[in-house]
């Protein structure tokens, strides 16, 4: 729910930006949760919460989904397939964020420390030839 509403009403560089943010400050604001939901995925865990976790991606997704069309279609970002647009959105974010939880470094702030960086390379990475600056 967080990640949808930082991206209401924001155009397509804003709403990668807004969402690399939202990323880092949850995982600073919830740094035992997030460790958890990095390290574990035992099978008793998984299948526990596989139906769960599937009505909450599917709404998630097609929330993203209607956020993604509209600017993909006006060439405003890339048209890629959902599964591919989160990987390269945030995958680089998940990992930074994985490392800094299992390295025990406690950086002034995950958003202070790396946001800047990883938005800037998330939009290089999402945004069309067209709008790709030279940052």
């Amino acid at each position: 729910r967080g990640l949808l509403a930082a991206l209401r009403d924001e155009d397509a560089e804003a709403g990668v930006r807004a969402g690399v943010a939202h990323h880092l400050g949850w995982v600073e604001a919830n740094r035992a949760r997030a460790r958890f939901l990095m390290r574990r995925r035992e099978a008793e865990v998984v299948a526990v919460s596989k139906g769960d976790v599937a009505v909450l991606n599917k709404r998630f997704f097609a929330a993203l989904a209607e956020w993604h069309a509209p600017l993909a279609a006006d060439g405003a970002i890339r048209d890629l397939e959902i599964p591919l647009l989160c990987a390269i959105w945030w995958g680089p974010a998940q990992e930074y964020a994985r490392g800094v939880l299992e390295s025990g470094r406690s950086p002034r702030s995950l958003l202070a420390d790396a946001e800047p960086a990883l938005a800037d390379a998330a939009w290089a990475a999402l945004a069309p030839p067209r709008l790709r600056s030279s940052r």
